[in-house]
């Protein structure tokens, strides 16, 4: 089997190495022009694993790299978008490609994206709306299928299954960070009341220490900031974008402003408390 690996930076990279690792037998292409990396992608390749930035510019997501990778995938017989995407998405792409776009979002961590990868199931989806291949699934089985458990879904489950999980991770940051501050406040330590809330079992302590990782309070990174962003934006008028701003609002405070986040970008219309339905993402 050949496949291609369009993007070779953290998530690219973290599936290179896992194939490199666990499948030798299978042929990689790594098509990545910033690297100066462009192996042919041609009707040789079985899957075309896409994972090239989508930056979130305005509450909305720029997806111009993506449609040059898959522009440039196309005589592959399957793409997979790992790129994370606005759910959605992969149906919109369906439609404008004239084929199946299929979902697998990565839930990896910078620091050790090789190991999540290893140690994680893989997520598929494939778009609702686009006819179905019946032997679609066969080449992600012969992949995976031995060495991963793979959870079956619709790319649209797939898609809001990672904004879920990202904006989780970014609440728990603000919410341990609210504790912090009002430890601060009325003068108690913050970590003997963290790990007293974390003796129950119930809460993780992943997102729970204050200062993070990096030394600062709030969330940071490449992902979090980008996907609560994109999240609000595809929400838009549902009553959880309040929720959603809200979080996005408290970071800034511990934090300090994201320069590519604008608040004044932020949808403005109040919601309407008896629609329960979310906009569509693309």
């Amino acid at each position: 089997m050949r496949i291609a690996v369009v993007g070779n930076g953290i998530v690219g990279g973290a599936l290179r190495l896992w194939f490199e690792t666990h499948l030798p037998e299978v042929s990689i292409g790594i098509w990545d022009p910033p690297q100066g990396k462009k192996d042919p992608i041609d009707e040789s390749v079985e899957v075309a694993f896409i994972s090239v930035p989508v930056p979130t510019k305005g509450f909305k997501q720029d997806l111009t790299i993506l449609h040059s990778a898959i522009q440039a995938s196309m005589l592959a017989k399957y793409i997979v978008i790992r790129s994370s995407v606005v759910p959605g998405t992969c149906d919109t792409l369906s439609s404008i490609y004239g084929r199946a776009i299929i979902a697998m979002p990565e839930f990896l961590t910078e620091r050790t994206a090789f190991q999540d990868f290893c140690n994680q199931d893989v997520i598929i989806g494939y778009p609702d709306q686009f006819k179905v291949d019946a032997n679609w699934w066969v080449p992600f089985v012969s992949i995976f299928g031995n060495l991963k458990r793979i959870r079956w879904a619709s790319a649209m489950e797939c898609e809001l299954a990672k904004y879920a999980h990202n904006s989780f991770g970014a609440f728990k940051v603000t919410y341990f960070n609210m504790v912090y501050h009002l430890c601060t406040e009325h003068g108690l330590q913050f970590e003997r009341v963290r790990e007293m809330v974390l003796a129950s079992g119930y809460i993780n302590e992943t997102h729970t220490h204050v200062p993070g990782p990096d030394g600062r309070l709030g969330y940071g990174g490449k992902c979090f900031p980008k996907d609560l962003s994109a999240f609000i934006g595809f929400v838009n008028d549902n009553p959880a974008h309040v929720l959603l701003k809200d979080v996005l609002c408290l970071n800034r405070l511990y934090r300090g402003p994201d320069p590519e986040i604008e608040l004044k970008n932020t949808p403005t219309r109040e919601p309407n408390l008896t629609n329960q339905e979310v906009s569509g993402g693309g």
